[in-house]
């Protein structure tokens, strides 16, 4: 989705002017992207709730925008912000189902400790793998490894020190493949570096 950055910077000086039409204009031109975006973290059914609730932070976070940056990765973290309390709120942070479509843009690197080597698995089995883990690992991996989040950020998401965050992603990367050399002994980096 193309979200011109001139047209939204006006929709939000308009809002901040007390314009309420700029309210409906910016709802309808970021509400796809925060519908899909939702959707990537919890089911269909949760998606609509973090919608609202992502629109009702945005709007009340507006004056704090600075519209000389593009929204998307500002709106992307009040979305996550939102899953994360809507889940800790229910308890159950293990809800958040993060296998989506950015799975698909994992790096070998990410997962494999000798960056040099290739990994050839299907989207599927990587799904599976990252399923397996523990919840507190499979988060932070997540975060960190297919949604571009820095340590410090996931700490502050998910409530953790940034050394459990880092540690839980070291943790998880073993564990990770582990789980891809338990199913696919004949990679060539499993036969080279088995862990058993």
């Amino acid at each position: 989705m193309q979200v011109a950055q001139q047209e939204i910077k006006t929709i939000v000086q308009r809002y901040l002017q007390g314009d309420r039409s700029a309210e409906k204009e910016l709802f309808d031109k970021l509400y796809p992207h925060v519908y899909r975006l939702a959707c990537q973290f919890v089911s269909s059914d949760d998606a609509e709730d973090i919608c609202v609730d992502s629109f009702v932070k945005l709007y009340n976070n507006l004056y704090k925008f600075d519209v000389r940056k593009p929204i998307l990765p500002w709106l992307r973290k009040i979305v996550i912000n939102t899953v994360v309390d809507k889940c800790r709120k229910e308890k159950s942070l293990q809800r958040i189902l993060f296998l989506d479509e950015l799975s698909r843009d994992v790096h070998p690197s990410l997962l494999m400790a000798d960056e040099t080597k290739q990994v050839q698995i299907s989207y599927k089995d990587l799904q599976d793998c990252i399923e397996e883990l523990p919840p507190a690992y499979r988060n932070v991996f997540t975060l960190y490894a297919l949604k571009g989040l820095k340590h410090n950020e996931i700490a502050r998401i998910l409530n953790i020190s940034e050394g459990t965050s880092k540690s839980n992603y070291a943790k998880a990367r073993k564990k990770l493949q582990a789980i891809i050399c338990s199913r696919h002994k004949s990679l060539s980096y499993c036969r080279t570096n088995l862990i058993k």
